[in-house]
């Protein structure tokens, strides 16, 4: 028991011991007055290649724009002279078949000659 004892108190001894010289070393340290200002920075860094990719990529897509809008709208233009054109076509033969059907009621489709 008496070694035990013994054991604890050179423990204690060199547990003291380390305090003291952390209590020391942290003496010496610098102290800073300054708070810790962490501010959050986001950086944007572009240059070189992926700089001269955004820049074609623009200009591709610009010149495709001006390009088909001239193509589109020749033919927005085309498709609506067809819809015109089909459209007198259609009231020509509506003209036609109802002039056919004054002069002939019996060609005229039995779901119809009610109306």
């Amino acid at each position: 028991m008496a070694a035990l004892q013994g054991d604890a108190a050179k423990a204690a001894e060199e547990l003291h011991e380390a305090i003291t010289e952390l209590r020391r070393i942290k003496k010496e340290l610098p102290v800073t007055t300054t708070t810790n200002n962490n501010n959050p920075v986001v950086r944007v860094e572009a240059g070189g290649f992926a700089l001269w990719l955004a820049a074609m990529c623009c200009a591709v897509s610009v010149t495709f724009g001006i390009t088909t809008q001239n193509q589109l709208t020749r033919e927005i233009a085309r498709k609506d002279a067809e819809i015109t054109r089909i459209d007198e076509q259609l009231s020509k033969a509506n003209s036609l078949l109802s002039a056919i059907w004054v002069q002939a009621p019996h060609l005229k489709p039995k779901d119809q000659k009610k109306e």
